[in-house]
């Protein structure tokens, strides 16, 4: 049963952080081709990697309240 509970609690985890990840890769895109000269400026491993880390926190924060309010019932 723990196991069944943790897989569907990582499932959704997942896919609300891939999801999350494609329209940061569409944004970063867009930046591309909006702002080709200022693109460096824009974007950097610092900013990429905390945006990373701030969509997965979010999607865990959100599936694990979905979760104690019993949403998934």
């Amino acid at each position: 049963m723990v196991l069944n509970v943790t897989v569907h609690f990582l499932t959704w985890v997942t896919l609300s952080g891939s999801s999350l990840s494609l329209i940061l890769l569409n944004l970063d895109k867009l930046l591309y081709f909006k702002y080709p000269l200022r693109y460096s400026a824009y974007v950097t491993k610092k900013r990429g990697i905390t945006l990373a880390l701030v969509v997965w926190t979010c999607c865990v924060i959100f599936v694990a309240g979905a979760w104690y309010f019993e949403c998934f019932k």
